[in-house]
């Protein structure tokens, strides 16, 4: 939110932002005020209100410092109340103060600390681990990538190189699974992911691995006592490390990325976040002309679609059960699948909208990848070329079956046993508050400006009886610094649940030795 729109969002009297020349910088002026050159117009909405503000300042001289002195006071004041009035609301109603609380520097983060505290009941969530779930080996896209490059190296030899991208899978070499294996040779192929082994470019010896709570030193002795073993046994072994290899190939995130969603794709076990897409926001027509002038334009709009579906339908809960594999998972039902579904789609030929979304460096609704790639007029291509892959939830898969999709394979599914509505008191309580905040409707207002209650009592009962929400008619009325924040919560919660963990973090420090263990801790890039 702009600190401009801080005053009205939390209704603070006699307090506006005003307007700066942000392009102007001569602290020293004194003089006839500046031209309008140096403001940027392009911000500012009311250029009716602004044009009427510059003609008085015309009138005055101007002097820079004072007005920055007293543009930079006016900044830091309304942050100040308005942070002062959002602490006051927020612990009103939830017994939350959100600045004492390292978790709560977002809305999100806020969202979530009060779902905890007030509505989550144990055992309800299943957190994921950090590394997936387990049950059979999951390579890294990186590693998957120099294995092939190895094998074709050794095919171009009239070699082979048995690894998880062959058929038969992983060789299993006294009692360990190696990464790749050539029996032509008896050389061992193997790849350390730093974060896994230890690497001593990436991480100090002594630091501890989050993930498995061992130090990096004894992860990188385990690898070295693994490789000194085959070694004893007479294997030849070949090593790369994950740093090594990315220099080399130049490899960067979006390229890893790409590898993951289209070469790999099969290979590597499903990721839930895969499956978290955008909306859609494309328009039926661009440009309608309207030639009757009789004729009416309409749209339509969903309001508070998102804590709708939050308060109207279930949520997977605790752990799934997880199927993996094209055999096993041709054996399931998918009409009964209720999670997580990593497969391979058809599409049908003709659809004005598409239902399943892919992404093609951006989010696309396409019939056919390859003619979203190359952007084709005319869709020639076959079956093969027109396939779907990525990771859907089951509603997507159920709906696009029942409009012409097919399924040509499916790799893994994270199927939820147990499910509930865990995010309905909280939309109840919230959505109760911001209806009361968002001030009398309309039709319970007389010609005076009196309040009709009969109209009143009916619209709460209405209400009620639609969302089995009962409004206080007492605490019915404008405030819009609680209606605000209350749709902030309402729309900020179920996105946190879901957050990228490997992402930018800002940190706030206030101590010198907390800096120098920031500067040097080499697990954050």
């Amino acid at each position: 939110m702009p600190l401009s729109k801080i005053p009205e969002a939390m209704d603070i009297p006699d307090l506006a932002k005003g307007y700066h020349p942000h392009f102007f910088t001569d602290l020293n002026y004194v003089g006839p005020m500046v031209g309008l050159e140096y403001f940027d117009l392009s911000r500012e909405e009311d250029m009716e209100a602004f044009n009427k503000w510059y003609e008085i300042q015309k009138t005055k001289t101007y002097i820079f410092r004072d007005a920055v002195y007293y543009y930079c006071r006016l900044d830091v004041d309304i942050l100040r109340q308005g942070c002062v009035r959002f602490a006051r609301l927020i612990v009103n109603i939830t017994k939350i103060f959100p600045f004492y609380d390292r978790t709560c520097h977002t809305i999100a983060g806020l969202a979530l600390k009060i779902y905890r505290a007030n509505f989550l009941k144990e055992d309800v969530i299943g957190q994921i681990p950090p590394t997936g779930y387990g049950g059979n080996v999951n390579q890294s896209i990186i590693a998957l990538h120099w294995l092939e490059e190895i094998r074709e190296n050794l095919e171009a030899q009239s070699y082979s190189l048995r690894s998880k991208l062959s058929p038969e899978g992983e060789e299993n070499i006294l009692n360990y699974f190696v990464d790749g294996y050539c029996a032509e040779t008896n050389t061992i192929y193997q790849f350390h992911g730093c974060f896994f082994h230890g690497c001593s470019e990436c991480f100090e010896s002594g630091d501890i691995n989050k993930v498995n709570g061992q130090r990096f030193y004894v992860l990188r002795e385990k690898t070295r006592r693994i490789t000194d073993l085959f070694k004893d046994y007479h294997f030849t072994v070949v090593e790369k490390w994950e740093c090594e290899y990315i220099q080399e190939c130049s490899l960067s995130r979006n390229t890893i990325l790409e590898l993951g969603h289209v070469k790999y794709f099969t290979y590597i076990n499903l990721n839930p976040r895969d499956a978290l897409f955008g909306g859609r926001t494309s328009p039926a027509i661009l440009f309608y002309d309207v030639k009757d002038s009789e004729q009416k334009l309409r749209y339509y709009d969903f309001t508070s679609l998102y804590p709708y579906v939050q308060k109207k339908y279930r949520y997977p809960t605790k752990h799934p059960e997880i199927t993996r594999g094209v055999d096993k998972c041709a054996k399931l039902n998918v009409s009964q699948i209720f999670g997580l579904i990593k497969c391979k789609m058809l599409a049908p030929r003709t659809m004005l909208f598409p239902v399943l979304p892919i992404r093609l460096e951006k989010l696309t609704f396409a019939l056919c990848p390859t003619c979203a790639r190359n952007q084709c007029d005319k869709c020639t291509h076959d079956d093969e070329q027109r396939a779907l892959y990525g990771t859907w939830t089951s509603v997507e898969v159920h709906v696009a079956l029942e409009h012409g999709y097919k399924i040509l394979a499916i790799y893994e599914v994270y199927h939820y046993t147990h499910s509930a509505k865990i995010f309905d008191l909280y939309v109840d309580t919230f959505m109760k508050l911001k209806q009361e905040s968002s001030g009398m409707p309309r039709q319970c207002i007389k010609d005076d400006g009196s309040v009709d209650n009969v109209k009143l009592q009916a619209y709460i009962q209405e209400y009620a009886d639609h969302e089995q929400i009962y409004l206080d008619a007492s605490k019915i009325g404008h405030n819009p610094g609680q209606r605000t924040v209350m749709k902030a919560l309402l729309n900020s919660l179920w996105g946190k649940l879901a957050q990228n963990e490997d992402t930018t973090v800002v940190s706030f420090l206030d101590d010198f030795d907390d800096l120098l263990d920031l500067v040097n801790d080499k697990t954050i890039e």
